[in-house]
């Protein structure tokens, strides 16, 4: 673990040098594009990190909110890094078991991102909704998390305004209760996603410390 942050750090701190040789030659540069490309290079510093391996876990119902998720893990692996992310659970192979490939995927997971829309509940079959049935894929990974102490951002979609206490059942209730954030369609979903990405950031900089 040390030498690994230790790596890390000195990445962090020749990129940091780079950045710094490339805004001494622009500072020396004339033209009104000077300013824009120091505020660029800026920006990208931030980007100079790249979170372990699945530290990032989305959890999230396809028939529900699959559009917006495969835009929100365009974002995440930008910043992040690919590697970063964990998203489709789908992924595993037939004859496993799910709960313990869910269980080994998030024992990397720092973040765990719960995408909940109008549809999260899932269809009812005979008056029972899929989030109630103990083998739902969605169920088990939330109560994985839970189990495990991890962060948990609900993240709205959908047009969800909130999400009131009897949305939930059972152990799933204490979702009620953690601070989420929306993710809402142009034009609010650059502010919106960078909301999310700096709570996640923290959290990941929490981990390593």
């Amino acid at each position: 673990m040390g030498t690994a942050m230790s790596v890390d750090a000195l990445l962090v701190t020749a990129g940091l040098v780079a950045l710094g040789l490339v805004m001494a030659v622009l500072a020396l540069r004339p033209g009104w594009r000077r300013r824009a490309e120091m505020v660029e290079l800026l920006q990208s510093a931030s980007h100079l990190w790249r979170a372990p391996e699945h530290s990032i876990f989305i959890s999230y119902r396809r028939a529900d909110s699959e559009h917006v998720v495969g835009r929100l893990y365009e974002h995440l692996t930008t910043r992040f890094g690919t590697k970063a992310v964990f998203k489709d659970i789908d992924k595993i192979a037939a004859g496993n078991d799910f709960r313990r490939e869910i269980e080994r995927a998030l024992e990397a997971c720092r973040v765990f991102i719960c995408v909940i829309g109008k549809a999260w509940e899932g269809p009812s079959n005979g008056g029972k909704r899929k989030i109630d049935d103990p083998g739902d894929f969605v169920r088990v990974e939330v109560e994985t998390a839970m189990r495990r102490g991890l962060p948990i951002i609900p993240v709205i979609v959908g047009g969800l305004d909130r999400l009131p206490l009897d949305f939930f059942s059972g152990c799933l209730s204490e979702l009620a209760y953690r601070q989420g954030l929306p993710l809402r369609p142009d034009p609010d979903f650059r502010n919106d996603i960078d909301d999310l990405m700096t709570s996640i950031a923290t959290h990941l900089q929490a981990a390593r410390a």
